[in-house]
């Protein structure tokens, strides 16, 4: 199960005829090349930025092109040529079932490894989480993934590719996810084992969540309990003959509702019934399907805009869930504290916990009484940062397991030698912990081993490129120092959030360009020049 990917930028789709945006136009992510496609998306011939990206990730790449897909893989020609096989017939069993024609070459990129997937897919995803592949959405669309198990690779490629072939087609989410999940998989053997624990959890729960589509982004047991059903049904509906009428005139509006009954005579619950046996499984109707479908795709704006000035809960939590994508996020916490805590999962509560800590004026210790009535495994580490936040070293390091958060707080108290004790993990916290360390006994080009790792690998770490700038300007390298501490602000100003700690690294971040002369930044996240500054 693949389960539900946040996207961070608008959904445009397509591909066709016209040229790409030039080379000075594109913006290097990670080390990666990304044009803005703009209003290309839907028309623009990627010839020239996958060569130019192949360019840039080396000998160890190949570029292979068949009838309809483009490949850029660090396979050898021979398991390149298998693979462009079962894409090729992937997309025809695809095309016949879907009844939808390709239109031009598709575009899989396949990544050595997991940190090198993930380097690529930050530029269109804010979190990594623990999927293994992608359908991106934003401008040209493209299927990105890792090479692995050939077996699991391939089920990722097929999932991926009826999300690429249904880009441009607004289905209700249960039933592209369904589709998605029957051609991942092999058959129902694996959800008949579970057979029972789905009836419990439909019994228990209901279904409301799978019809809108908000269970796809719900806490783990109840994601995978959506996709399941979404594959069931799926199956169920492919055995009917008049499966492509229903495929063409299924709405998001309506869940599929009306499209079921014109095609096969029946409902949706009905079919489900067959599964579940007696029970309400029919989809009560309204805008919410629509608005969890388009947070699932990340189109945000349109989110926002479907439930202005809605009354109802469940629009009002998906609205300030959107609004939290975006700059506007301030508006989503004052939306999440207006909501009662009945419409609260524990992952918005998570969410709402961060958005507050962002913000000093925000109530986390409410948002933190809810998760620990809610007994969620994380709420002392979630304790712990917030009274870290605070400036209550000692406090926080009660909650802190043993790890490189709580070696910042011992390191903030001046206990080296528990600092030192959790510095030994491979997270980034742990490691920029010992870049703290090396810096603290001037062994600066160790520090700086450390964060060219942690620049590849995370980007968009406010601390990562404060510290790089600290680092450049112990190594003499004042010009390195400016760009870093310069990025460090472009982040806080892209971003416009961050807790207490990083702010207080951009603000260190702006007094040292003004000392190297370059000019300031205000806290607020705009970048400005001091009057009495050189340039």
């Amino acid at each position: 199960m693949l389960g539900f990917l946040r996207r961070w930028k608008a959904d445009l789709t397509g591909r066709g005829q016209a040229e790409a945006p030039t080379p000075a136009s594109w913006r290097i992510h990670a080390g990666f090349a990304h044009p803005d496609w703009g209003p290309l998306g839907e028309n623009a011939l990627p010839d020239g930025w996958l060569k130019h990206l192949l360019g840039q990730v080396g000998t160890q790449f190949r570029l292979d092109r068949s009838r309809n897909f483009y490949l850029l893989s660090p396979f050898t020609a021979r398991k390149a040529s298998y693979q462009m096989q079962y894409l090729e017939l992937t997309l025809g069993r695809l095309s016949r079932l879907l009844g939808v024609k390709s239109r031009g070459r598709h575009v899989v990129l396949i990544w050595r490894n997991p940190d090198e997937y993930w380097r690529y897919v930050s530029h269109f995803s804010g979190s990594r989480g623990g999927n293994v592949g992608m359908c991106i959405r934003n401008g040209l669309v493209h299927v990105v993934s890792y090479d692995r198990d050939v077996n699991m690779m391939q089920a990722t490629l097929a999932h991926e590719l009826v999300h690429d072939l249904l880009s441009d087609s607004e289905l209700p989410l249960w039933l592209e996810e369904g589709i998605a999940q029957t051609f991942a998989t092999s058959g129902l053997e694996g959800l008949a084992k579970g057979a029972d624990r789905l009836r419990q959890l439909a019994t228990a729960g209901g279904l409301n969540d799978f019809w809108s589509g908000q269970g796809f982004a719900a806490e783990e047991e109840r994601q995978k309990f959506c996709y399941s059903m979404a594959e069931i049904l799926t199956r169920l509906l492919l055995d009917e003959k008049n499966f492509h009428s229903f495929l063409a005139k299924a709405k998001r509006a309506d869940c599929g509702q009306e499209a079921c009954r014109q095609a096969f005579g029946r409902s949706l619950g009905s079919f489900l019934g067959t599964f579940l046996g007696p029970g309400t499984w029919e989809p009560a109707v309204s805008k919410v399907h629509e608005l969890w479908a388009l947070l699932h795709e990340s189109r945000w704006d349109r989110a926002i805009e479907l439930a202005e000035d809605e009354k109802d809960p469940l629009l009002r939590l998906g609205r300030a869930i959107a609004l939290s994508e975006t700059p506007r996020w301030r508006e989503a916490v004052a939306e999440l504290a207006r909501l009662a805590p009945e419409y609260k999962s524990a992952d918005v509560l998570v969410r709402e916990f961060w958005l507050s800590l962002c913000t000093e004026e925000a109530d986390c210790a409410g948002v933190l009484e809810q998760l620990e009535v809610l007994k969620h495994p994380s709420v002392n580490w979630l304790r712990a940062s917030w009274l870290y936040a605070r400036g209550c070293y000692q406090e926080s390091m009660e909650f802190y397991p043993p790890s490189g958060n709580r070696g910042f707080a011992a390191w903030k108290l001046g206990d080296r030698k528990t600092a030192e004790e959790c510095a030994d993990s491979q997270d980034l916290v742990s490691i920029l912990l010992r870049v703290e360390l090396y810096l603290s006994d001037r062994e600066t080009e160790r520090a700086a081993i450390l964060l060219k790792k942690c620049r590849e690998e995370h980007p968009l770490d406010i601390t990562t490129w404060q510290l790089s700038g600290q680092v450049a300007e112990l190594r003499g390298l004042a010009e390195e120092a400016r760009q870093a501490y310069r990025r460090c602000l472009e982040i806080f100003k892209e971003t416009g959030r961050a807790w207490k700690p990083e702010r207080d690294r951009v603000e260190t971040a702006r007094q040292r360009l003004q000392a190297l002369g370059l000019g300031a930044a205000r806290c607020d996240g705009e970048i400005g020049f001091d009057s009495g500054s050189g340039s």
